[in-house]
């Protein structure tokens, strides 16, 4: 809330309102009325408020694209702190301390210098380029590649940041590995089905999921203990739809005449894990895996397990929360040296 005294009392203010009067009132009415006379500031605070704006560091983030360039300036302007005023436009300030060209091609050789440059950098496309990045005060690399590039050009190191991976897309969700399972059941157990549940136990089941084909009424019971412990998703007698949806063909049949189901996860070139049986060993490539016991198998989807979680997090330690602290540490920094 900010103090004004009212000038005018307009029909739409309150009736028991009159010129003169001194009200608190929120700081973006009080900047609108005092914009259209209605109100105007108290000396004292119309002083502290004109020091306060010359404290601030005026930043113009420049940028006319959409998608990726566009995302990195809307969140730049999310920036909340003191002693920054950010806003956004396609052309440069002449009063901004800083105009920050987020599609930096916009500070060409025609643009006028301003108190300092900065420009975001991804990679050179063309020679001319070259002699805009040259006018820049500071260059923002997205990458430890890029500022290799731009050293390969004779560009001083002092001229260059590399700026913290960008935060992600929101709304993405990770894809889960999905293992197919497919056959009719026998009361010899020879699908080693047993097996098959024993891993989806012993799976995270943030990172695996299972795909279970077959119109065999004996499936019901597999699914049923499958789906305490993983998402599980039964296909009956659709075949394509089942290959399309799997990851990796699992068998954990101990006996085998061929099988069919192994031959077309193989002309779809999805990997196989099985045992030697049938003719495993005739169509194994290298993708594939052969494995003799259940801690081979658990140990082969485990590596694959512990590579998929290494990688989310890593990704998950880039945000865009860490991205504009980034940016408020280079604005004070530019800052402290005016």
């Amino acid at each position: 809330m900010v103090r004004v005294i009212l000038d005018v009392v307009t029909t739409h203010e309150r009736r028991n309102l009159k010129p003169g009067d001194d009200i608190n009132i929120s700081s973006k009415v009080a900047e609108r009325w005092v914009k259209g006379g209605i109100a105007h500031y108290p000396e004292a605070q119309r002083e502290n408020m004109e020091k306060d704006d010359l404290n601030l560091l005026k930043i113009r983030i420049i940028n006319n694209s959409n998608w990726i360039l566009g995302k990195i300036a809307d969140e730049l302007l999310k920036i909340k702190y003191a002693d920054l005023n950010l806003d956004k436009r396609n052309i440069y300030s002449k009063e901004a301390d800083i105009n920050y060209y987020i599609n930096w091609q916009r500070f060409s050789l025609s643009c006028p210098k301003s108190k300092f440059d900065i420009v975001w950098f991804s990679h050179i496309c063309k020679p001319v380029e070259l002699e805009i990045l040259k006018r820049a005060d500071l260059i923002i690399s997205q990458s430890e590649w890029g500022k290799g590039e731009l050293l390969k050009n004779g560009f001083d190191a002092r001229k260059i940041k590399v700026a913290p991976p960008c935060g992600k897309q929101e709304g993405l969700r990770f894809n889960k590995i999905k293992l197919g399972f497919a056959g009719k059941l026998y009361e010899s157990s020879r699908k080693g089905e047993g097996e098959f549940i024993q891993l989806a136990n012993c799976l995270d089941e943030n990172i695996f999921s299972v795909v279970v084909f077959g119109s065999d009424d004996k499936l019901d019971i597999l699914i049923e203990e499958l789906s305490k412990r993983i998402d599980t998703q039964h296909i009956g007698e659709d075949s394509h739809k089942f290959f399309n949806s799997i990851d990796y063909f699992v068998s954990t049949s101990t006996e085998e005449g061929g099988p069919l189901d192994l031959l077309n996860a193989s002309f779809l070139g999805i990997p196989i894990v099985a045992k030697d049986t049938g003719n495993f060993k005739e169509v194994k490539t290298s993708e594939d895996f052969l494995y003799e016991n259940f801690n081979e198998l658990l140990g082969y989807f485990k590596k694959i397990e512990k590579v998929k979680l290494a990688k989310s997090s890593m990704a998950n330690k880039y945000t865009w929360d860490n991205f504009r602290n980034w940016h408020i540490d280079l604005f004070k920094e530019i800052a402290e040296r005016k």
